[in-house]
């Protein structure tokens, strides 16, 4: 055994003390919250507004731009398809898919524009 072990079993040995642990401190008291809210909108106000036509103006506007494009892309990819099918060396029926489709557009983005306007 070592030195050390023999003189802690001894009976004239000092007892190692640890410090004592430090007690825990009070927690604070839970602060008491009293909050105000603003006063509740009325419904049928916020379902006057709705009834407004806002939102159906911005589904057009929204749809304008797909109005105008989707015929020309369709309509272009159409005859490049028959274009493929019947071997043309040309592609003259994707050209005029493309000239349609601009056309189609065109009117389409018209009536769009003239829904939003009324």
């Amino acid at each position: 055994m070592s030195s050390t072990k023999r003189e802690s079993e001894g009976e004239g040995a000092d007892e190692v003390r640890l410090p004592a642990m430090p007690s825990r401190p009070e927690l604070p008291d839970v602060p008491a919250l009293n909050p105000v809210l603003p006063p509740r909108p009325s419904k049928v106000k916020q379902v006057q507004e709705a009834q407004g036509g806002s939102y159906n103006k911005t589904a057009l506007a929204s749809i304008a731009a797909s109005a105008f494009i989707t015929p020309i892309i369709l309509l272009a990819v159409g005859g490049y398809v028959l274009d493929a099918k019947l071997k043309h060396s040309t592609y003259w029926l994707a050209g005029l898919g493309l000239i349609i489709g601009m056309a189609v557009g065109v009117n389409s983005l018209l009536r769009v524009l003239q829904k939003i306007e009324d």
